[in-house]
């Protein structure tokens, strides 16, 4: 359940006390990371919560504090709390279940992250396709409708998400409403893909209420898989895991692949996530010049760019960012004590932006 060193920033698990917990308690650990059974949960309330979640990470204040209290609330509606509940009250450990807790927020937040905003990107996927058969029969109205149901997303620089055992990703179907997308498909590109994953792709649900969802893996840089592969409506959607766009150390590698994405299609959804309210800013800062840049006059869409805002299924694991914020290079600093306070506490998609460009450029 930890994310892979990677090119992103070199990350030190710095005594972390959840994961300290899991290493004292590796069995505990590995029970309650395993997903409830599916037999007896509200399904109406489960996916009722994750569609809430979609209108609290688009709220930008959240004076209410009610991001806190969704990855709790979808817990209790999938039946996890009570393995929490049962397994803190064997232990009699004080700050177990909350321990537990932030070991599961790990293992889902890319799933549920994903899943609370499926039927926004759906939507625009609808109105498209609408906008582009004005004039369309019977049959070819049938057609769009079975097309609308399934989705394809593009995960770009993908890494720890990548390797994510599907009983995990099986939560985001679980998520989603069958009569509002019944396929989706995920293609994870980026050169920290490991080479050798293979396509892989499962079904939950019966009959009408079947849903699927398929993966498949490529250890290339976008621009490299796309002039090898071809791009042509082939996705509805990109998304950007803690991309770290601003981060000094990647910010240059970003700038082709960030103009590719915000001009492919006339402009599809782009999901960003960010490690910090310091990656956040820097994320939205490179975010509004490479759109700014492909303004045209009449239309600029870098003043309606919303700001990041907090996820409510971000991780509640914390890492620690070992280069400043500042962008001076890293030192030997093992013992350091200044150097630790200039470190940065890093939660996985703890802020998250939906960019829409066809929307903001009067497409949509």
């Amino acid at each position: 359940f930890c994310s892979r060193a990677s090119k992103r920033t070199q990350y030190v698990h710095k005594q972390d006390v959840s994961r300290d917990w899991a290493t004292s308690n590796p069995t505990v650990a590995q029970y309650i990371l395993q997903p409830p059974g599916t037999q007896h949960v509200n399904w109406d309330a489960v996916q009722g919560t994750v569609r809430l979640a979609n209108h609290r990470s688009s709220n930008k204040t959240c004076v209410d504090g009610s991001h806190e209290t969704t990855l709790q609330t979808f817990l209790n509606d999938r039946g996890w709390d009570d393995k929490l509940q049962k397994e803190a009250t064997r232990l009699n450990q004080s700050g177990s279940k909350e321990y537990m807790k932030n070991l599961i927020s790990q293992v889902l937040t890319y799933p549920l992250t994903l899943a609370c905003h499926c039927e926004t990107i759906q939507y625009y996927k609808q109105v498209t396709m609408a906008n582009a058969n004005i004039h369309t029969d019977g049959k070819q109205v049938d057609d769009m409708v079975d097309q609308s149901k399934s989705i394809r997303i593009c995960v770009v620089g993908a890494r720890a998400e990548a390797t994510l055992p599907s009983i995990y990703w099986n939560e985001l179907l679980l998520a989603i409403p069958e009569e509002a997308i019944n396929l989706i498909s995920i293609d994870f590109v980026g050169p920290d893909v490991p080479r050798g994953l293979k396509p892989r792709q499962f079904t939950i649900g019966g009959n009408k209420k079947k849903k699927t969802i398929k993966f498949t893996f490529y250890s290339k840089h976008l621009q490299k898989h796309t002039s090898m592969n071809g791009t042509e409506k082939l996705w509805d959607a990109f998304v950007l895991f803690n991309p770290g766009l601003g981060h000094p150390n990647l910010e240059a590698g970003w700038i082709d692949t960030l103009q590719f994405i915000l001009n492919y299609k006339r402009g599809v959804p782009v999901l960003f996530t960010a490690y910090n309210s310091i990656d956040a800013e820097r994320d939205h800062n490179i975010i509004r010049e490479a759109v700014s840049n492909i303004d045209n006059l009449s239309k600029p869409r870098h003043n309606l760019l919303d700001k990041f805002s907090l996820n409510p299924f971000a991780s509640r694991l914390g890492t620690v960012d070992d280069v400043p914020s500042e962008g001076s290079p890293a030192t030997n600093h093992s013992d350091d004590e200044s150097y630790v306070k200039k470190q940065k506490i890093a939660y996985a998609n703890q802020f998250i932006l939906l960019y829409n460009p066809a929307e903001n450029n009067g497409t949509i």
